[in-house]
Parts: C-alpha cells; sequence; structure tokens
C-alpha cells in the first residue's frame, strides 16, 4: 500500500483541515468572502453534487481563519451543524464545546442551558454570545449545512408544532444575521432545487433573495486544478492524456463532481504500486477503478458482496431508511439515529453497525460517519451517506430506493384510508387494492416502528387491513355458498335436462333409423323415378321412331302403288305398243308381200 495518502475525498466533501488539498475554488472562496464581509448572512446555494459544503468548509472557513476577512480578523470560533430531526437540539450540540461558546458547567448541563435560551426566543443566539467567554476581537461562525433537512424534519412529523419549531429555528438564524453585534455570522448551505420550500417560513425567501450566491459550474481549467493539484500535493503525477480523458468523460452534470472525486480516489487506489515505484496515474489505472462511469456502481458492489445474505438484508434495510424519494422524484439523505434505525429494521445496534461497516471503513467512506471517525457508534450517533450522488450511480441502492418509496406509498394509502373511515363497514378497502395492501404485508412484514416514521396509525392501519380482508373472506364466503347452492340446483336441473337428453337421443336414434330407411325408399323412389323416366323417354322415342317409320312405310306404300299404277300404265303402254309393233310388223310383212308381189309382177313384166 502506498505510504502517501489518498488526496482525494470521494463522494463526501472536504473539510476544514483538507483545504490543501482544495483547488478549482478559488474565485467562489472570493466571492464568498466579499459577500460575508458585506453582510453577516450567507446562503450557499447550488445543485447536488455542485460542492457546497466543500466550497465553504475547505475555502470559506480556512480563509476566515487565515485573516482573508480583513475587518474580522483571524480569530475564528465555527459551530458547523445539520437540522436534522432536532434542529435547536444539533445547534446547542455543536455550541455546547469549550472550545465554541465554552462553559464552566459539564458538557450536558451546558448543552442544557444552551437549549433552553435558544428555544426562549429569536435572540437566543445574541443572548448566548453575551454570555460566552468569546473574547473581543473573537467571531463566531454559524454553519448549517444540508438546510434542506429543515423542510424534510417538519414534513416527516406532520405536526403544527414540529412546523413552529422550524419556523422559530428559521426566525432565529434570520435574526442572528441582524444582531446588534458584527461578530456573529451566519452561513447555510442548501440544494437549490429546495428554493421553493423557503415560501414556507416568513422572511426566509427574502433572506435568501438578498444573501444568496450560487455556486457556479466549475470550468474545464478550474476541474484540471482539481484533478491535478491534490497530485501533485502527495508529490505524483498524471498521465496528461489521463487528464484530459477525466475531463472529457466528465460531463456537466450537476453531481458529476463527487463522482468524478470517487473515481480520482479510486484510480489512485489503484496505481498506488505504481506511484511509489515513481510511474505516473494512467489510462490502464482509471479503467481498472472503473472509470467515472462505472467506478462508485463497482466499489459500492464490492462493498455489499463482503457481506453475507443477512448482512445484505439488513444492509438494505439500513440503507432504505437513510436515504428516501423526495416529491419530486429525486433522491434525497435521511439522516437518522443509530437507534432508531434499529428500532425500525428489528435488528441490534451490534448488528447495524457489523452491517455498515464494509461502507464505513477507511477508502470507502459511503456511509457517514467513517469507521475512523466514530470507530463504536452508539444509539445516538447519525448515519447518513456520504452524497446523494450514491443514489444515482449505484444501480442496486437506487432499485432499494424505488421498492422503498413504492412501500411507503402504499402504506400511506391505507393508512390514509383507515383514518378516514375506521369504523364505517361500508368503506372497507377494496380489491384490487386490498390485495395488494396483503401482498405488500406479507412480501415487507413493516414494523409498527417503521409505519409510525411514515404515518402515526399504523397498528389502526393494519387493523383495517385485517377487517378488510376478514370482510372480504366472509363475502367471498358467502357468495361461494351461494355460489355452492345455485351450482347444486344447476347439477339437479343438469341431470333433469340430461334424463330428458338421454331419452331425446333414444327417440333421435330410432327416428335416425326410420330416417335411414325412408332416405334409401327416397334413394329408391328416386332411382325408379329416373329410370321410369329415362323409358319413358326411350318409349317416347321409340313411339316418335315408330310413327317416322309408319309415315316412311306409308310414304313407301303409297310410292309402291304410284309405282304400280305406273307399271301398270307402262304395261298397257307396252301392249299398246307391242300391239302396234305387231300391226306395224303386219303392215311391214304384206308390204313386204305386196313389194315381191310387185317385184315378181315386175319381173314377170320385164320378162
Amino acid at each position: 500500500m502506498s505510504e502517501r495518502e489518498n488526496p482525494f475525498a470521494g463522494l463526501r466533501p472536504y473539510d476544514v483541515e483538507e483545504n490543501y488539498l482544495f483547488f478549482g475554488r478559488e474565485k467562489a472562496v472570493d466571492e464568498l468572502l466579499l459577500r460575508l464581509g458585506r453582510d453577516n448572512f450567507l446562503a450557499v446555494l447550488g445543485p447536488s453534487g455542485s460542492g457546497k459544503s466543500s466550497v465553504v468548509r475547505a475555502g470559506l472557513i480556512p480563509s476566515l481563519e487565515g485573516g482573508q476577512l480583513r475587518r474580522a480578523g483571524p480569530r475564528w470560533r465555527v459551530a458547523i451543524m445539520r437540522p436534522g430531526g432536532d434542529p435547536f437540539g444539533h445547534l446547542a450540540d455543536s455550541l455546547a464545546g469549550e472550545e465554541l461558546l465554552g462553559s464552566e458547567l459539564a458538557p450536558a448541563q451546558a448543552r442544557a442551558m444552551m437549549l433552553s435560551r435558544l428555544r426562549r426566543g429569536s435572540r437566543g443566539l445574541s443572548d448566548l454570545m453575551g454570555m460566552s467567554t468569546l473574547g473581543k476581537r473573537e467571531n463566531l461562525l454559524i454553519l448549517v449545512d444540508q438546510f434542506e433537512e429543515l423542510f424534510r424534519f417538519a414534513q416527516d412529523q406532520r405536526d403544527g408544532i414540529v412546523d413552529d419549531e422550524a419556523a422559530s429555528f428559521v426566525q432565529l438564524l434570520l435574526d442572528a444575521a441582524e444582531s446588534p453585534t458584527d461578530r456573529l455570522y451566519v452561513a447555510l448551505t442548501m440544494r437549490s432545487d429546495f428554493l421553493g420550500d423557503c415560501a414556507r417560513y416568513r422572511g426566509l425567501a427574502e433572506a435568501l433573495s438578498q444573501f444568496m450566491y450560487l455556486v457556479p459550474r466549475m470550468t474545464r481549467s478550474e476541474r484540471r486544478a482539481a484533478i491535478t493539484g491534490p497530485i501533485a500535493i502527495e508529490t505524483a503525477r498524471a498521465e496528461p492524456r489521463l487528464v484530459s480523458r477525466l475531463l472529457n468523460e466528465a460531463d456537466d452534470a450537476p453531481d458529476q463532481l463527487p463522482v468524478l472525486q470517487h473515481a480520482l480516489r479510486q484510480t489512485w487506489e489503484a496505481a498506488a504500486k505504481d506511484i511509489e515505484r515513481g510511474k505516473p496515474l494512467d489510462s490502464k489505472h482509471y479503467v481498472a477503478a472503473g472509470r467515472i462511469a462505472g467506478a462508485l456502481d463497482q466499489h459500492a458492489e464490492s462493498a455489499l458482496a463482503d457481506l453475507d445474505d443477512d448482512g445484505k438484508d439488513l444492509a438494505r434495510q439500513v440503507f432504505q431508511t437513510i436515504t428516501e424519494l423526495g416529491p419530486d422524484n429525486r433522491g434525497i439523505r435521511r439522516p437518522t439515529r443509530l437507534g432508531t434505525i434499529a428500532e425500525i429494521t428489528g435488528a441490534s445496534i451490534a448488528q447495524v453497525v457489523a452491517a455498515l461497516e464494509p461502507f464505513r471503513r477507511e477508502g470507502r467512506g459511503f456511509v457517514m460517519p467513517r469507521t475512523r471517525e466514530v470507530p463504536e457508534p452508539d444509539a445516538e450517533t447519525v448515519i447518513d451517506i456520504s452524497h446523494e450522488a450514491l443514489m444515482r450511480a449505484w444501480g442496486t441502492l437506487n432499485e432499494w430506493v424505488r421498492d422503498e418509496a413504492e412501500s411507503v406509498a402504499t402504506y400511506r394509502r391505507l393508512a390514509t384510508t383507515a383514518a378516514q373511515f375506521p369504523d364505517d363497514p361500508d368503506w372497507l378497502y377494496p380489491d384490487p387494492a386490498l390485495t395488494a395492501a396483503l401482498g405488500w404485508r406479507d412480501t415487507q412484514a413493516p414494523r409498527a416502528e417503521w409505519g409510525q416514521r411514515h404515518e402515526p396509525n399504523f397498528e389502526q392501519a393494519l387493523e383495517f387491513l385485517d377487517r378488510s380482508r376478514d370482510h372480504r373472506d366472509a363475502a367471498a364466503a358467502l357468495a361461494a355458498a351461494e355460489a355452492q347452492a345455485k351450482l347444486e340446483a344447476a347439477q339437479a336441473l343438469a341431470e333433469a335436462e340430461a334424463n330428458k337428453a338421454l331419452l331425446a337421443k333414444r327417440n333421435a336414434r330410432v327416428t335416425r333409423v326410420f330416417l335411414g330407411i325412408a332416405l334409401l325408399l327416397l334413394l329408391f323412389a328416386g332411382w325408379a323415378w329416373n329410370e321410369a323416366r329415362e323409358k319413358t323417354k326411350d318409349a317416347v322415342a321409340a313411339q316418335k321412331q315408330a310413327l317416322g317409320n309408319l309415315e316412311i312405310a306409308n310414304a313407301a306404300q303409297r310410292g309402291a302403288e304410284t309405282a304400280r299404277n305406273e307399271a301398270e300404265l307402262a304395261q298397257e303402254e307396252a301392249e299398246d305398243a307391242l300391239g302396234e309393233a305387231k300391226a306395224a310388223q303386219e303392215a311391214e310383212a304384206l308390204a313386204l308381200a305386196d313389194a315381191e308381189e310387185s317385184a315378181e309382177e315386175a319381173k314377170q313384166a320385164a320378162k
């Protein structure tokens, strides 16, 4: 392992003592000094991951302590707090230390006294300043980091008294900025997407409008300084091509700064041995770390892999307790006491600490406080994720947060309905919402401590769910009985109908037999009719043929008679011709005889 310290903070903000590693925000720090020197109130706003906390902790505060605010001098006492679920209590905790306002009382007594003074009125801080051991040339800066927690605190409690307390805390800070002493300064950091919530408290929106400083995005040259500066402090170097690649892959998304810081921290760890040999950080170390796109997810998954199955399940519950999905679908932190986490999850404090240990240890720091800061947390230790960017870059946590949001939404719908209709049997939970709620209870097995955190009437809600289920089951049983009765009646009717059908079936069989016979007879009749029709056709044809033949015979007979008549006539004519021929023959013979006689006579005469 390298003897050099890893100079990159990772997801968490840079702290006051790490000022020497904080680069790239010099212009912003100068502007903060200018504004705080002009006014005693400063509101540093920016989107998640813009570096608000780092620029105040590692930039502004060291500059104040270095005497760069000339009118105030270099002597400063700084109280750093987060509102959480008890803003007055946390402010009293931050002020009660001897190095701050100081007191001869025991720490617990000093805290109680200060808490009483703070709650007494809006001039509480001025009163404590007057009672303190603060020197005449000493200044007090109260830094309220993550100021937006105040809005979540009031929203979670859903109580007018609690909301009044949040309003009183706001007024305490505003009045402190107008304190007659110019030694009291107030600074706060807040996510800019909560700016609209400021209108809930009188004077807050106006004060922020007047004293607000919106943290600008870092330029490329400023991001380059944030990369190369810490490396140079540790007498190491980075290849220019790696720096260019980091600058190109780190886009302008608001939460890219902590993600970039984490990727740099992991790249340094991957390059530790080469750094000791005098070699520079290079792209191979960056790729091994998972690059900007995957370094955080890869590192968080490796931490989760250090746990067994039970530990992983408990870690899921813990992360779901200290994170949530906001009204605008934005992931937000929800710092929670370790004792409360144990109550909600049903695990012991030791078990919760063991489940968190892989995420708190040095080199990871996904969960605050880190192991080296608080080795043995107790019930009062506040557990928090180091940055909201973890919720977006770690895919598993993103799924856990959304699953928890769905579970809370299901429970709140149930609890709201139960509160509206606690005893009215006509307003029980209907399906499909009832089935969904029962499935949610079976799979999530919610504890009362978990339910009370989101809606106060947990027992009432589950009792309402049971009554709704019993009512549905009773109605279903009654409907089933009615359905059974109807089924039995239907079965009896079906049997009767079946008997009728059987008889009808038998009759149908007989009918089919007769129909078959009838069909055969019909077919035979048709065949016979066709045969008769064909024979009739043949007979008609024969008759027509016979009539034709008869006509021909008659014609022939008539021709024969005509021929006979003609033959008889010819015979007669022949007979007449024969007679005439005989007569001619006789005449010819007579003529011949006459000729011979004449010849003879001529001969005689000649003689």
